[in-house]
């Protein structure tokens, strides 16, 4: 009888330690980059009072946040850590959510569904560099 537990838990142990070992399936991020930056249109007018998301391209992880009625941002990553890591990324373009909704750009409604919608392929691709400080967005918001 005590052999039979002495086995059974000899080939618990190890069943057990391998669903430690990445049973919440979370790699470890990179540090983020504390990254500032400012939205504007084409001709260089800010285009704020919306939110800016930052969809991973080749990079590791997705960063947003709200853009200012100057066009200025600071990104975090979905974690809430402030910045954004190093890599390759589709931009868009939000609705402002929560409390803020009502104070969303009216101009943001009309940008075309590949600004807006992250089931399409943006055209604002977006490459942030490891040295960066500061990445600015330009966009053409007529453009169909």
């Amino acid at each position: 009888m005590l052999r039979s537990l002495i086995l059974a838990v000899g080939f618990a142990l190890p069943l057990v330690g391998l669903l430690g070992c990445g049973a919440t399936g979370k790699t470890a991020l990179p540090e983020p980059l504390p990254i500032k930056g400012k939205l504007t249109t084409v001709g260089g007018k800010p285009f704020g009072d919306v939110y800016i998301q930052f969809q991973p391209k080749d990079a590791p992880a997705p960063a947003g946040g709200p853009v200012a009625s100057d066009g200025t941002f600071s990104l975090k990553t979905y974690e809430g850590k402030e910045g954004i890591c190093s890599g390759k990324y589709l931009v868009y373009i939000k609705s402002l959510q929560g409390a803020d909704a009502k104070k969303t750009n009216p101009e943001q409604k009309k940008l075309a569904e590949k600004y807006t919608d992250e089931g399409s392929l943006s055209p604002i691709e977006v490459i942030v560099e490891k040295a960066a400080s500061t990445v600015d967005v330009t966009f053409d918001p007529a453009a169909k």
